[in-house]
């Protein structure tokens, strides 16, 4: 059987020990599949209510053919004039 299975670039499974691995950056978040599902709502929780502050402004950036959605701290007002 085989013991570590890629799931994306930085999300990884040992199947061995049941655990998942999910780095960021320079950090791995490492717990038990059983666990995930818990983390994975809260981070989606948090993703919601980023995209409806009102300090804050979804935008689409595009990075050669792909596009994705990143939040940015919503400019002054000043920042216009």
């Amino acid at each position: 059987m085989k013991e570590k299975v890629d799931i994306t670039q930085n999300t990884w499974l040992d199947v061995e020990t049941g655990t998942i691995h999910i780095s960021i950056d320079r950090v791995t978040v490492s717990m038990i599949v059983e666990d995930f599902l818990d983390f994975f709502d809260d981070i989606d929780h948090a993703r919601i209510e980023l995209m409806k502050h009102p300090d804050f402004v979804v935008c689409l950036v595009e990075e050669g053919d792909d596009q994705r959605l990143q939040i940015l701290p919503r400019p002054d007002e000043d920042d216009y004039s």
